[in-house]
């Protein structure tokens, strides 16, 4: 007879998703996603600087064959996980923003997320695409 996993170990349903269309390469995007130090340029949380970025508050997990990112934060048994995947499309790719539901998470936190989820990748496509003008430019002086 098969055991059921411990309750903790179920995997959670995913919570909503935004995504966005990026007139860049998808290993270019995901290039500029997984660089920790990129994080300030397109997420925003008011309540959470990013100069304490690599403090136990934060957690950023990258995975170069699913062209995604895991971002967690918190603390205090209040956590907030999101994962920001990368998809091939015609012309570009399309990145999604998927909040996660975590222990602790109140009422309306994934709704609030998914808010400040698309804000974050109209920064993202903003700071990608502006990215790519500049190094194509024949402007581009280094």
């Amino acid at each position: 007879m098969k055991s059921s996993p411990a309750r903790h170990e179920k995997p959670r349903p995913a919570g909503p998703t935004r995504s966005i269309r990026i007139g860049a390469e998808p290993d270019e995007i995901y290039e500029f996603l997984s660089e920790k130090k990129n994080l300030r340029r397109w997420w925003f949380r008011p309540a959470l600087p990013l100069d304490d970025a690599e403090s136990e508050r934060w957690h950023f997990q990258r995975d170069p064959s699913s062209l995604s990112i895991d971002v967690r934060w918190g603390g205090s048994g209040r956590w907030r996980h999101v994962r920001v995947a990368v998809e091939p499309e015609e012309g570009g790719a399309r990145v999604a923003i998927v909040a996660h539901p975590v222990p602790g998470c109140v009422a309306g936190c994934l709704e609030r997320e998914s808010i400040r989820s698309a804000r974050d990748l109209r920064r993202l496509r903003r700071a990608v695409e502006d990215r790519a003008d500049l190094i194509d430019s024949e402007n581009y002086w280094i």
